[in-house]
């Protein structure tokens, strides 16, 4: 977790250069249709895919004992939690929350190396802007834009330990103002 910010820059700065594939071609951030959209996935990913699909059982438990984690360590600072209704079986990627400075809190946890999440920067994410590409008319999904400019997110993953969960959770607590859902 440590690295993450570091990592994230130079593979976005090697998406941006063409030196790695992103989650977004230019041509989908313009919302073109990619030319091979119809084609296969290469042997290589369908391999990496398999061998996730194998470990699927261990990988929803870690996201769920660390969701857990994560939830009794904002509790205990008295930070909001996600409510899930109780017909429901939750396994979350990453474990979102509404924030009033989410630019301030982003900032200040790059420079003291928390991982953080900004998923979804836009309603059309990954576009920040030329929406109408789309065929999205500004504040027609009032709700979305709104969660855009205020969601964080905590990951999940095998990578997050304990004690970097209550790290992290002590930080939004000093930094984060947070909104009640």
């Amino acid at each position: 977790p440590r690295l993450f910010w570091i990592i994230q820059g130079i593979y976005r700065t090697m998406g941006k250069l063409g030196l790695a594939i992103g989650s977004s071609t230019s041509g989908e951030l313009s919302c073109q249709l990619p030319a091979d959209y119809q084609k296969g996935m290469h042997s290589l990913q369908w391999r990496r895919l398999k061998k996730l699909l194998e470990r699927a059982d261990e990988t929803i438990a870690v996201r769920r004992r660390n969701t857990q984690n994560i939830e009794t360590a904002l509790k205990k600072v008295g930070l909001p939690t996600v409510a899930v209704p109780k017909e429901c079986e939750a396994v979350f990627l990453r474990y979102p929350l509404y924030v009033e400075n989410k630019i301030e809190v982003l900032v200040e946890a790059k420079r003291r190396t928390i991982q953080l999440g900004d998923w979804f920067l836009s309603p059309i994410h990954p576009n920040l802007d030329g929406w109408q590409l789309a065929g999205y008319q500004p504040g027609s999904c009032p709700v979305a834009e709104e969660a855009s400019r205020r969601v964080i997110n905590i990951p999940t993953g095998a990578g997050l330990s304990e004690k970097e969960i209550i790290r992290t959770v002590e930080f939004l607590a000093e930094y984060g103002r947070f909104i009640n859902q």
